[in-house]
């Protein structure tokens, strides 16, 4: 799934098993962007919305590698993301990005 922005587009995976509604912001060190799930689409927004209940710190790159890989690479990848959230929050957000062996 593609989620198009004004700035560029953001690879978001499936969103299978996401509730109805979820917002994270995903943040470097000179940018930050919040994704939303409203349902039925994602959405990008440049900046932080209040709404995000998980904050990830990753480069760019970090996050297309993540993306890319799958199973238990993804798994690996995952362990070294700096995420901020509830624990159920969080682990929503792995499984969704495909990261469904990271222990909290």
């Amino acid at each position: 799934m593609t989620v198009s922005s004004t700035s560029g587009e953001v690879f978001c995976g499936e969103a299978g098993g996401l509730r109805e509604r979820s917002s994270w912001a995903l943040r470097s060190w000179w940018t930050l962007y919040t994704l939303s799930f409203d349902g039925d689409e994602w959405s990008a927004e440049e900046g932080e919305n209040e709404s995000a209940e998980v904050t990830v710190r990753t480069s760019p790159e970090e996050w297309a590698t993540l993306l890319a890989v799958k199973g238990s690479e993804s798994d690996k990848l995952a362990q070294d993301l700096r995420i901020e959230g509830s624990a159920g929050n969080i682990q929503e957000f792995l499984h969704t990005i495909g990261a469904r062996g990271v222990d909290l």
